[in-house]
């Protein structure tokens, strides 16, 4: 019989082949996902954990404070350049990684209020990690306070257990130990995400049709689609027949010409909302800077349907 560690690490579809060479090590040779570990896995759990109702009795739970908690959010102020802000916290269950990344790295002054004291540090600490992990920039210092938030034997992950019971302490919780040599090995974690993904296996989908045999069909439309690119690499390649098929390839509609394209974008409407006034050495900085008489500064512009801002919602509130 199988030890039950060994049961324990066999998954879904079986226990993972390399497990059995030598030299592979799991947690150090597969890199942190931070849209299905991290947000749609580590981030789902928790909010299955504070507002399902199969939890509704234990003391971590928030289920009866579901309802306020998700009308105080919907009132939340996220950074002007989120494309999408989540729905409402009621409809979780529902929620894409998307939407899970940004009540997980912004919501934490909203949950304050209504998570216990241990649970809300408990979550901080995976908070303040994973800003540190999807900087930009990288300090030598931050991969340590990325392994003392997130590390096993410091902070998050040991409490974990102690908060919400071993049973729930499932592989995407034990994955996040991993953020820190992910980080280490090649940096933040946009640059291996697997959000630059999902337009591309979004268009695959769409390119199935059959009911059976799935694998073999997006295997020919994939090919197929490797021969249409590189005979549109052609000098004698027709350009309309090459418009549609980059027409396909990015799943956009074109409706309009490229030189089209172009003089809209010079001739959208600009809208300045809020001036600033500025005055004395800084102000004689910024005029050096852009050599002009008179400058004219602004905390809001509309650039089409485009709003741009400096302004920090966070200190406003």
């Amino acid at each position: 019989m199988d030890s039950p560690t060994e049961d324990q690490r066999k998954g879904y579809l079986g226990k993972c082949a390399l497990r059995s060479v030598k030299y592979f090590d799991v947690g150090e040779s597969f890199l942190t996902d931070s849209l299905h570990n991290l947000y749609g896995g580590a981030m789902k759990k928790l909010l299955k954990l504070w507002f399902s109702e199969d939890f509704k009795r234990s003391n971590w739970s928030c289920f009866t404070k579901l309802t306020i908690i998700s009308k105080t959010l919907s009132q939340y102020r996220y950074p002007s350049t989120t494309s999408r802000t989540p729905r409402p916290l009621v409809k979780f269950h529902r929620f894409k990684a998307n939407e899970l990344r940004l009540i997980l790295l912004f919501a934490a002054p909203v949950f304050k209020h209504y998570l216990t004291s241990t649970i809300y540090k408990n979550y901080l600490l995976l908070v303040f990690a994973l800003h540190l992990a999807e900087s930009r920039s990288l300090r030598s210092g931050d991969i340590e306070d990325i392994q003392f938030l997130s590390g096993p034997t410091n902070t998050f992950l040991y409490e974990y257990p102690l908060l919400y019971t071993d049973r729930h302490n499932q592989q995407v919780i034990h994955s996040i130990d991993h953020v820190a040599q992910s980080v280490q090995n090649y940096g933040q974690l946009s640059n291996y995400s697997t959000y630059n993904f999902e337009s591309v296996l979004g268009m695959l989908r769409a390119t199935v049709h059959s009911t059976k045999h799935h694998a073999k069909e997006i295997a020919n439309t994939m090919n197929l689609l490797r021969l249409a690119i590189r005979n549109t690499l052609a000098d004698d390649f027709n350009n309309e027949l090459k418009s549609t098929l980059e027409q396909i390839q990015s799943k956009k509609q074109i409706n309009m010409s490229r030189t089209s394209m172009d003089k809209s974008r010079h001739h959208s409407i600009i809208k300045l909302r809020m001036k600033h006034i500025i005055e004395g050495s800084q102000y004689k900085d910024i005029q050096e800077m852009f050599q002009y008489d008179e400058v004219q500064l602004y905390h809001i512009a509309f650039v089409g349907t485009t709003r741009f801002t400096t302004r920090d919602f966070a200190k406003t509130k």
